[in-house]
């Protein structure tokens, strides 16, 4: 019978906790079993047996050696430079008011805002940046407008006037 493939794991991955404690609990047998063995030798070894690597290893070591025990993994990823394309860094306070102003002077004309006429009156502005429709809906959002339906019609509105509303409501 052919012995079985030992699958290795992908680098990059994380360990549980659990899954230290059986790496390590292999190395403490092949340590009992081999006492006159050396470590490097019993954690290459361990590394064979389990299919996770030598530095690993001599890391999870480390780790149980400390008074803070095991290290819990994060459960997302943390990345460097996630802000270098956020919205709010993109588009400053001087964007955001010219287009807050296209809607309003929309509004005043009795022209209904929709992101088509928004859009094309933004592009038209040389001042502003250029927007994808999807860019400029999640601006609006984040700026506070929202669509509301009114029938048949949606209606782009500040959400601020819309909670104003609601609060002359119940008073």
């Amino acid at each position: 019978m052919a012995p079985a493939e030992i699958k290795k794991i992908k680098q990059g991955m994380t360990y549980s906790c659990k899954e230290k404690i059986i790496i390590l609990n292999v190395f403490k047998y092949f340590r009992s079993e081999f006492p006159d063995k050396s470590v490097t030798d019993i954690v290459r070894r361990t590394s064979k047996a389990t299919g996770c690597s030598e530095k690993s290893i001599f890391q999870f070591r480390k780790e149980e050696a400390s008074a803070e025990g095991f290290k819990i993994p994060s459960k997302t990823k943390i990345r460097k430079n996630i802000n270098i394309n956020s919205r709010e860094l993109k588009y400053d306070n001087a964007v955001r008011l010219a287009i807050r102003n296209i809607i309003y002077d929309l509004k005043y004309r009795n022209i209904v805002p929709s992101l088509k006429i928004i859009l094309k009156h933004i592009r038209e502005d040389s001042q502003l940046p250029k927007f994808s429709m999807t860019t400029l809906s999640r601006l609006l959002r984040d700026m506070g407008f929202c669509y509301r339906k009114d029938g048949r019609k949606t209606i782009l509105e500040d959400q601020l006037s819309v909670k104003q509303e609601i609060k002359e409501e119940i008073l």
